[in-house]
This record gives C-alpha cells, sequence and structure tokens, in this order.
C-alpha cells in the first residue's frame, strides 16, 4: 500500500494475471487515478471556489504520498 506502481506492477505484486487484477479493482470499486495533473487542477478549483472541504482531502492526499 506504501508503494506506487501501475496496474501491471499491482497485478504481479498480489500474484494475479493482469485482466483478474483490474476486474478485483473494478469489483471493489477502487478509483485509479492515471491523471499526473489531476490534483494540481482540484487544488485550483479549491482556490477558486474557496472549499475548505477539497483543500483538506488535497492535503491528506499528499500527506499519503
Amino acid at each position: 500500500m506504501e508503494r506506487k506502481t501501475d496496474l501491471r506492477g499491482g497485478a504481479a505484486m498480489a500474484g494475479l494475471s493482469y485482466n483478474r487484477f483490474l476486474r478485483e479493482i473494478q469489483s471493489r470499486r477502487i478509483v485509479i487515478l492515471d491523471d499526473e495533473g489531476l490534483l494540481q487542477r482540484l487544488a485550483m478549483l479549491a482556490d477558486a471556489f474557496e472549499d475548505e472541504t477539497l483543500r483538506a482531502a488535497l492535503r491528506l492526499m499528499a500527506m499519503a504520498e
């Protein structure tokens, strides 16, 4: 959980085929973010709308990295 990887790497860590791993992720409703700029754009929206809840969520995500 503390490592960053792609889906193929995650499948290898879990000892599953890529397709089985992807089905498991989907069935557990795990969201995969593959857009490098997403968090930065969310921070800009939080500032634009003065949204403290979104800012707090972004801070938690930054601490988790």
